[in-house]
């Protein structure tokens, strides 16, 4: 074997959905290519995991809640929440957490990477809240 045809994908970013719709993350980048190789060469190949998405709402003051990114080559980035104040529309402290972006995939020759492809990054939030006081 004299070349490797590739296709190398990195992991989704998670989707988020809530009230106002589905907010879905980006994809993984996809490379594409051939490497020339040698007679025994060694590769080692690293595959991203897609992002994360915990359905997590905050209700207490100063409590943070965290989605981890995807593993893989370069782990996909996290997502965190920390309520520091009230939300009066909903009657007292709410917040919501976003989706964690997807780890990037690879290709390594030895410890060096020679092929990645970046993952895509989590889905946000939106939500609408309303407050009547009479």
């Amino acid at each position: 074997m004299t070349r490797v045809d590739y296709t190398v994908i990195g992991g989704g970013g998670g989707a988020r959905s809530s009230a106002d719709g589905r907010f879905d993350g980006g994809p993984g980048a996809k490379v594409t290519g051939t490497l020339a190789v040698t007679p025994g060469t060694k590769l080692w190949l690293i595959v991203g995991a897609g992002g994360f998405n915990r359905d997590a709402y905050v209700t207490s003051l100063n409590s943070t809640v965290t989605n981890d990114g995807g593993g893989g080559f370069g782990n996909g980035g996290s997502s965190s929440l920390t309520l520091t104040y009230p939300n009066p529309a909903v009657g007292g402290p709410a917040g919501f957490l976003g989706a964690s972006g997807g780890g990037g995939s690879a290709i390594l020759l030895g410890p060096v990477p020679i092929v990645v492809a970046g993952g895509g990054g989590g889905g946000g939030m939106t939500s609408t809240h309303t407050s009547i006081q009479n």
